[in-house]
């Protein structure tokens, strides 16, 4: 399971390291399905090549399905899903 788990992560900041190579100012598509909420903002600050630092105690698992224009949008819809 945990190797699973290091696997899923890896490949979803590949993913995310692949959209951040996109042209800045697109909007993006975040969809993540019950994802550690410090794995989602992780995808989100290398997108946007925002600073993210979570230090939460709890790592909830959160589901998004939304398409965000900017970092500030898209930390809006993530935050609201935790």
């Amino acid at each position: 399971m945990r190797i699973f788990r290091l696997l899923f992560v890896t490949l979803v900041i590949a993913v995310a390291a692949f959209a951040a190579s996109q042209q800045d100012g697109q909007p993006f598509r975040l969809v993540f399905a019950n994802t550690s909420l410090s794995s989602v903002l992780r995808a989100v600050g290398i997108r946007t090549g925002a600073n993210i630092v979570y230090v939460g105690k709890e790592d909830p698992k959160v589901t998004v399905d939304v398409t965000a224009g900017n970092a500030d949008e898209a930390l809006r819809f993530v935050t609201t899903a935790a």
